[in-house]
């Protein structure tokens, strides 16, 4: 990977912040939706982050391809979705659960999904190599290109699925 792209993509994934309240298509945000969205962009980042320790080695633009995508278009429109189901109950009277998803099942589906795709992108990467069965931890360096082919491997398996955020309806 080209030096520059390598630290513009490490910069990246460390100053990631939240989409700006303000930005045009948002319902309204409290500020305390806003620090929750905060604490839910911040636990993706851990969750990559504590995966990569562990045994993988991925470059910074699979750090940030990971990030964006779970966050923008998961972990984002969920929240969105609760704030205006939470909303709504509160007008009609109904006592709705919180739209907080820092410490939900939607965290662990993320961090499973994350293991999963890590590690066929880790085979992926040694494959393109080597034609010998390979050990997760003598892997080289994960490429944003190999999360994306892992992605669509392991499409049907991933639990996040299970929310239905493109559901044909």
């Amino acid at each position: 990977m080209d030096e520059v792209y390598r630290a513009i993509y490490k910069e990246m994934f460390r100053r990631s912040v939240v989409i700006s309240p303000d930005y045009p298509f948002f319902p309204p945000f409290s500020r305390r939706n806003y620090v929750v969205n905060q604490r839910f962009l911040e636990k993706i980042k851990d969750i990559i982050e504590s995966q990569e320790r562990e045994h993988l080695h991925l470059r910074p633009d699979a750090r940030y391809f990971l990030l964006l995508n779970l966050y923008c278009m998961i972990g984002l429109p969920i929240y969105l979705r609760r704030i205006e189901m939470y909303d709504a109950d509160h007008e009609t009277g109904v006592n709705s659960q919180s739209p907080d998803i820092t410490n939900s099942e939607l965290l662990e589906a993320i961090e499973k999904d994350v293991s999963t795709l890590l590690k066929t992108a880790a085979e992926i990467s040694s494959s393109q190599d080597s034609s010998e069965p390979i050990e997760i931890s003598d892997t080289k360096e994960i490429s944003g290109h190999a999360v994306l082919q892992a992605v669509d491997r392991n499409w049907s398996k991933l639990r996040v699925n299970k929310y239905a955020v493109w559901a044909k309806r």
